[in-house]
């Protein structure tokens, strides 16, 4: 069914009624054309026809998209992944054919997924999670340990204090100030089954969660920063290269080991314009507000409607 991918389509009309999954797959990696849009010419084409037509976000969109689709390499040959941001999807291509896609949670407003382009460097199984500082501060969770020990003993979390790692009850007896929170491996960790580490993206990665409801959601953008994975473990074969049984079983077994197969591109586009099969654009959620609006006219004909995060499912369950 067309409306299980989740993309959410700025107008009042269905999913279904304004575009394929060809057209969406398309968009993600940023060719030029589809066999369904080719008689009206190129993507880039059919978008500069449509400018003069639009005004205010609109046009905005359409500028900014033919902007990005102008710096991007599409995936035409080796291995490369893209994660859509609007649309909140990603698409692995080999040898520039899809070989698997799946919805994507990304970065809220207030913790922005960045613009990749880089490479995967490791796949973890049975992964720890380390709390990056801005949200252990962000959470008060210092002051929270002291007065509740349990809630982080029941999410199966060690903590660095005075030197050492300890259980939460103990750091909450000593008085210590904590240092670092570390989830352990299990059901409860907010990275999942799995985490693909990736060069340039600092504290940001491909990871698995303990939140597949999120998924479902038309919204997805819940996240602080990383980006979860629909189909991780299944990913992660794909990109050491083994089956998915394969990696299940390693996973179940309890391996902890950094796999470092070759690299495999990643990079995130951000496109809020895209025509769809039939050669019609489509206006795609600004979630970021990177869009300039463009004045053409008086007033749009054809508003947007506000897009609003749907903020996160738990206290512990963003990365």
């Amino acid at each position: 069914m067309l409306g299980a991918l989740g993309v959410t389509i700025l107008n009042d009309e269905s999913f279904e009624n304004c575009m394929n999954r060809r057209s969406f797959l398309l968009m993600t990696a940023g060719l030029l054309a589809s066999t369904g849009v080719q008689a009206r010419g190129t993507t880039a084409e059919i978008l500069r026809a449509e400018l003069p037509r639009v005004c205010g976000r609109r046009a905005a969109a359409i500028e900014a998209t033919l902007t990005r689709l102008s710096r991007l390499k599409p995936p035409t040959s080796g291995r490369t992944i893209t994660v859509d941001l609007p649309s909140q999807q990603l698409v692995a291509y080999q040898d520039g054919s899809i070989v698997m896609e799946c919805r994507v949670v990304i970065g809220d407003e207030g913790w922005r997924t960045p613009d990749l382009d880089t490479v995967t460097t490791f796949v973890r199984f049975n992964p720890t999670w380390t709390v990056p500082e801005s949200i252990v501060s962000a959470r008060r969770w210092r002051d929270k340990v002291l007065a509740d020990p349990s809630y982080f003993e029941n999410l199966n979390f060690r903590i660095e204090a005075g030197g050492r790692m300890m259980t939460p009850t103990d750091v909450s007896e000593s008085g210590l100030r904590p240092v670092r929170f570390v989830q352990q491996p299990g059901r409860s960790n907010a990275l999942g089954r799995v985490k693909i580490g990736l060069a340039a993206g600092g504290s940001v990665y491909l990871h698995d969660t303990n939140d597949q409801e999120a998924f479902g959601e038309d919204d997805r953008a819940q996240s602080h920063g990383c980006i979860r994975v629909e189909k991780a473990m299944e990913l992660a074969a794909w990109v050491m290269g083994i089956d998915p049984d394969a990696a299940r079983e390693m996973r179940r077994g309890g391996d902890k080991r950094d796999h470092r197969p070759g690299p495999v591109r990643v990079v995130t586009t951000y496109f809020t314009a895209w025509p769809d099969d039939q050669g019609v654009v489509q206006y795609y959620p600004d979630i970021y507000a990177r869009d300039r609006r463009v004045a053409r006219c008086s007033s749009d004909t054809e508003p947007m409607r506000q897009w609003v995060p749907s903020g996160f499912p738990s206290d512990y369950e963003v990365e």
